[in-house]
């Protein structure tokens, strides 16, 4: 390869990577993330999810993180379902911590839990998410319910 080829070689891998750049930076459209859909009627599923283990807790998603509740959504049933086996609730594996709004807070069968929500508000509630995996306590999750949306 001649000292020009080499040359060209360079320029033309450098007019890429800024083509690829001002691509991306001017031209794509930016990613935002988008705000789940408001539970509208009836039951809320709120999807927990676990990446590799739960030794950190980072490696456990309520999906969506913060649940929105639509306006006039009298009384909906907020229910919890874990997706990974060999992780269950807590007894108190959902917990609104005495919060007025939450009622009726139960297990049903190990892998999933409910609440029924008064929402009678527009605030955010956190709550926090307390699993077991192998009947040993995983670090706490807390995200939240928005009312009122």
């Amino acid at each position: 390869m001649t000292k020009n080829s080499l040359a060209v070689a360079i320029v033309a891998a450098l007019v890429g990577a800024l083509a690829v750049f001002l691509y991306s930076a001017v031209v794509a459209p930016p990613t935002v993330a988008k705000m789940p859909k408001a539970c509208g009627e009836g039951n809320c599923p709120i999807a927990i999810n676990l990446y590799l283990d739960c030794s950190d807790p980072n490696n456990i998603l309520a999906s969506p993180e913060k649940a929105p509740i639509a306006r006039g959504n009298s009384n909906p049933r907020l229910e919890w379902t874990i997706y990974k086996t060999g992780y269950t609730f807590a007894a108190n594996g959902i917990d609104f911590h005495g919060d007025p709004q939450f009622t009726r807070g139960q297990i049903l069968g190990d892998q999933k839990f409910q609440w029924f929500d008064s929402n009678s508000d527009t605030t955010y509630h956190k709550y926090t998410v307390n699993l077991l995996h192998d009947g040993v306590p995983c670090p706490p999750l807390d995200p939240g319910i928005i009312n009122g949306q």
